[in-house]
């Protein structure tokens, strides 16, 4: 028997206008099992069981994210495409599964038409680039090395941030070992700035990486580590509450930079940190390293230390939530830097919908913050920080000159 809406148990998700389906700051959120995205009267709408439960004016609607196995009609599709709406898929676990995306996308703001083609020109060129022997295209290795030197500087100004307000830091040999990871982070900076490949600049990044989650327990109030404990990054599946949460809304933020990159004129599929794949959006994923650390990793802190989530809101999911036949399991799991074999790991954890719905309000309340954007040279809602960034390449590529790309690094 299928499940009945549960918005009504989650307060506080409640009061902030989530439900299980739902429309803030442009996007449509639906994670209700059992329910259609179709169309009525020229609308998106969604529905359960002959049953309206949404229904937002179409001129207000940006992109629609589904969460987990959400039916989709042949008509809401058509729109979409006609619109240029982005359409994400991800799984009830957060994990990013791929985007459907029509003709009709927009102009990144800040841009051109004309500008985008140039920029989705050299961006070709510059990934096609033939490569001196034994390195990478300069070109396309500049770009890469920004990204992911502003993913360790974000990253290590998170840890500074934690250090000089004591957040969570009682420990006798805390603060050492937090000073010690920043020492390593900074290392990887430096061994990254000059890094000949990009596999040697993956190398840089997946060593500040491990440095930066070995400690981030420690950002996590002593009162509340007991229900999560973290000692690394585990993924696909995650391990335990808090890697689902940083997994999840890692899969949010995936999203955004995908719609982003897309509504830029950018080819999403092809970026310069991150390596073409099938179905995996690989600029996108270039421009959210940036924004893992401020967006991310600070609200995960934030929802736990503030006690908006609990071991409630998490559930040891079904082999099928996993991908998995009944009585599968995977034997390989993927951590930051690498995969490893899980012999006697403990069951993987994911977001309930209690959860999600909490995490989701969080997350609706985060994108509406204000934050000072140096391009736009005011404070900006972070839901437009993806946008103009990815306006910042667009420019960049147009030009041809990766040293104009200016990462985001706002003050932590």
């Amino acid at each position: 028997m299928a499940e009945a809406p549960k918005a009504a148990t989650v307060p506080s998700a409640e009061s902030a206008g989530i439900g299980p389906g739902h429309h803030c700051l442009g996007t449509m959120y639906i994670q209700t099992r059992g329910a259609t995205l179709g169309v009525a009267n020229g609308c998106f709408c969604v529905s359960r069981e002959a049953r309206q439960l949404l229904c937002p004016p179409r001129h207000e609607v940006r992109r629609i994210v589904l969460i987990g196995r959400i039916h989709v009609t042949q008509a809401a599709i058509e729109l979409a495409g006609r619109l240029g709406i982005p359409i994400a898929f991800l799984t009830r676990g957060g994990d990013f599964l791929g985007l459907f995306s029509g003709l009709g996308a927009a102009v990144a703001i800040g841009t051109t038409g004309e500008r985008s083609l140039a920029a989705r020109r050299h961006q070709w060129t510059m990934a096609l680039e033939p490569p001196p022997p034994g390195q990478e295209p300069e070109s396309a290795a500049s770009f890469a090395r920004r990204f992911a030197i502003a993913k360790l500087e974000n990253s290590r100004a998170l840890l500074l941030r934690a250090g000089r307000r004591e957040e969570g830091i009682e420990e006798e040999d805390a603060a050492a070992r937090r000073d010690a990871a920043v020492e390593t982070i900074t290392r990887s900076i430096a061994g990254a700035s000059t890094a000949p490949t990009i596999a040697a600049l993956l190398g840089h990044e997946g060593t500040g990486a491990r440095a930066f989650f070995g400690v981030l327990q420690y950002l996590i109030a002593p009162r509340r580590r007991g229900d999560f404990a973290f000692s690394r990054r585990t993924r696909r599946p995650p391990r335990d509450p808090f890697n689902a949460l940083l997994s999840f809304l890692y899969a949010l933020l995936a999203t955004e930079c995908t719609g982003a990159v897309r509504a830029a004129g950018l080819e999403a599929s092809l970026g310069f940190l991150h390596a073409p794949r099938q179905g995996r959006p690989a600029l996108a994923l270039d421009l959210m390293e940036e924004l893992r650390a401020p967006m991310v990793d600070r609200l995960a802190l934030a929802l736990v230390n503030r006690g908006q989530l609990g071991p409630e809101h998490f559930h040891n999911p079904e082999p099928e939530e996993l991908g998995l036949r009944s009585g599968e399991e995977d034997p390989l799991e993927i951590e930051e830097g690498g995969i490893i074999a899980h012999d006697d790991m403990p069951p993987p954890v994911h977001l309930n919908e209690a959860g999600r719905l909490t995490v989701l309000a969080a997350w609706r309340s985060r994108q509406g913050d204000m934050v000072h954007h140096p391009a736009a040279g005011r404070p900006v809602p972070w839901r437009l920080v993806p946008h103009l960034q990815a306006a910042a390449l667009v420019q960049a590529l147009a030009d041809g000159d990766p040293g104009a790309y200016q990462p985001f690094r706002p003050r932590l």
